[in-house]
């Protein structure tokens, strides 16, 4: 469902954003896809954020140092 409304993302972190940042997102959501394991194989594909939803991102801001602000526009 559409609401019409805008969201702007930051994503904030340490370090090197080209290869430290991205070395850790990868590390990390890997490492949760394997420990969770959830999803049913009846689904095809899906791509790690919709398989993980907000885990992911509550992992990467616990274990990565990552952190995310949404703010919705009007």
């Amino acid at each position: 469902m559409k609401s019409g409304k805008r969201v702007e993302l930051t994503v904030f972190g340490k370090g090197d954003p080209s290869y430290g940042s991205t070395c850790k997102m990868i590390t990390e959501i890997s490492m949760e896809l394997l420990e969770t394991s959830r999803v049913d194989s009846g689904t095809g594909f899906l791509t790690p954020a919709s398989a993980l939803k907000s885990e992911g991102l509550k992992r990467l801001e616990e274990k990565a140092g990552i952190q995310f602000r949404f703010i919705t526009l009007e």
